[in-house]
């Protein structure tokens, strides 16, 4: 059984189960990841929580138990099924979601599909889209992705909603700088890592992510963070794109291998990192003279 056939099943049974309204849809993801959802919608509810079935297929696929699958989808549904008092017509005023636009950094090559529906900022080989941040309750964070209808719903330019996003994503994020050695003790770091550095005296290393370690990568574009830090520490650095979450500087020097780094870049995101949160196989120069940030 495929994802597709399986989708419908599922829907018909928890149509069944729950006397409510249920849709299918496909969710295109980051890196060309297109997932199976469905909605269970309330007469009163704006919006609903999409459940994804992929999961879910593995275990029918080890149980053939449709009616526990049904109760766990449910299940889900009832405790996230938060958004009645979602207020749609926000989203529709720029001027009251401006506040709450900023931007994440994404694979450029990876995601032309979804490029063609989002505004988006080229940067080096990757690109910067826009999402607006709604909070679903106290605990958990939400966010919607800004498409090309949102634009023309706040008839605004593209430059509006740059300018918008490039003020509000350091504040809405701050950035964090953590010394590698320093998260050792939580982070079991794999000896690939390694790779590329003098053995007689590894580079430090750095991770530069967000205070919420969630898309930090983003930081990376943040007015000044680059020179700031390349000049605390005295050297050009080398950026290294650990994921969509985080980069990992560390300082330039003639004894590090570029080649073996960038090798090193491309087997951990096919061996260690989800496909889902890839960001780039290159590795990146950052120079303090020109204050420029350069694919190596």
């Amino acid at each position: 059984m495929n994802i597709e056939q399986f989708a419908y099943k599922v829907k018909s049974a928890v149509a069944a189960a729950s006397q409510k309204e249920v849709h299918i849809h496909k969710v295109l993801k980051l890196n060309g990841i297109l997932l199976h959802g469905i909605t269970i919608r309330e007469p009163d509810a704006s919006i609903s929580p999409t459940i994804y079935l992929e999961p879910y297929l593995e275990q029918y696929r080890d149980s053939e138990n449709l009616e526990e699958i049904t109760a766990s989808i449910l299940t889900v549904y009832y405790k996230h099924n938060q958004t009645k008092t979602f207020d749609t017509d926000q989203v529709r005023d720029f001027h009251q979601i401006r506040h709450k636009l900023y931007y994440r950094l994404i694979n450029y090559e990876a995601n032309q599909e979804l490029l063609q529906s989002v505004p988006h900022s080229r940067f080096l080989d990757l690109a910067k889209v826009y999402y607006m941040d709604f909070p679903i309750d106290d605990f958990n964070d939400g966010s919607v992705l800004v498409r090309n209808e949102n634009m023309e719903d706040w008839g605004i330019s593209d430059c509006e909603l740059k300018q918008t996003a490039e003020e509000n994503t350091p504040c809405l994020y701050p950035f964090s700088i953590s010394n590698m050695c320093d998260l050792i003790p939580s982070v079991e770091l794999p000896p690939e890592a390694a790779s590329g550095l003098p053995p007689e005296s590894p580079a430090p290393m750095f991770v530069l992510s967000n205070e919420k370690k969630a898309y930090g990568a983003a930081a990376l574009c943040y007015e000044k963070i680059l020179d700031h830090f390349s000049q605390s520490i005295g050297s050009d650095l080398i950026v290294l794109p650990s994921s969509v979450h985080e980069t990992i500087l560390l300082p330039l020097n003639t004894s590090i291998h570029i080649d073996c780094l960038r090798a090193t870049v491309y087997d951990i995101n096919r061996t260690m990192v989800n496909r889902s949160d890839f960001l780039s196989d290159n590795v990146y120069y950052f120079y303090r003279k020109a204050k420029q940030l350069t694919l190596a």
